[in-house]
């Protein structure tokens, strides 16, 4: 099946990351043109010239998306350079830190604040960025990254991230409603269980008996690779595969949401 995006120019924000670098890739054996938005200079210009040493097809622009000054001056970066934005991959997003994952009546202000400001500031300064570019070109599609914490279900002591997540899953929706008329797509990708560094570490435990544990409530009995979760958001942003897909929320979590899979006696 042909994905259709060949030749396209995409933004990935958090680009560098272990999703976005995956997200950058997959595009670019696809054959679009990519922007990689990041704050992380090296590892976003380690990326870029990993794929497209000349840098004819690859551009890593610094961008606070949390900042909306910085959010436009990225987005002029790249029409500037590939003419236009065709999709756009809200990935970027932060969490509170293990120390920080408390009860609400135990919550911290600037860490509700800091997240909130990243989480859901980021992806609406992107998404308004975008609009008026993909109105001009009669078309386009976002993508949002959001989480099974959040989006789908929620996680005590993580009542910011959730929020946040629940928040951008709506906008998303909202999104999809007011722009169809413009042939403009938005859908979101809510990833489970997804490991920082390998595939054999998991994201939330280091403790291994609570990691084996929390692995035997997924079905598929395992955390997800970066690539699995990225081919996701690339589907969703495939104007042929896709192409009546809108407002909707794809799960990719391995089952975990889908029941509880232990028996009662387990």
């Amino acid at each position: 099946m042909e994905l259709g995006i060949r030749d396209k120019i995409a933004i990935v924000t958090g680009g560098s990351g272990l999703i976005g670098s995956a997200v950058v890739q997959i595009l670019f054996n696809e054959g679009a043109k990519v922007a990689i938005f990041d704050l992380n200079d090296k590892a976003g210009e380690e990326l870029r010239d990993s794929l497209d040493p000349t840098g004819r097809r690859v551009q890593y622009v610094n961008c606070n998306i949390g900042d909306a000054d910085s959010v436009h001056a990225a987005f002029d970066a790249v029409v500037k350079r590939f003419g236009t934005v065709d999709l756009l991959f809200n990935n970027a997003g932060i969490n509170v830190s293990q120390t920080e994952r408390l009860p609400l009546d135990e919550f911290h202000d600037d860490a509700w604040q800091r997240i909130y400001h990243v989480n859901v500031g980021g992806s609406h300064n992107c998404t308004q960025a975008a609009l008026p570019i993909m109105r001009r070109n009669g078309g386009g599609r976002i993508v949002y990254t959001v989480s099974v914490v959040g989006g789908v279900v929620p996680f005590r002591n993580q009542c910011v991230f959730a929020a946040t997540k629940a928040s951008i899953l709506n906008y998303a929706r909202t999104i999809a409603m007011e722009n169809a008329r413009y042939h403009i797509a938005a859908n979101a990708v809510a990833p489970g269980s997804t490991p920082f560094k390998d595939v054999q570490s998991f994201a939330f435990y280091n403790n291994d008996a609570k990691r084996d544990y929390f692995m035997s409530c997924i079905p598929a009995g395992r955390g997800a690779n970066a690539f699995e979760i990225a081919s996701a958001l690339v589907f969703l942003s495939s104007p042929s595969a896709a192409s009546y897909v809108t407002g909707t929320l794809l799960v990719a979590d391995g089952g975990w949401t889908a029941g509880y899979p232990r028996t009662i006696e387990e």
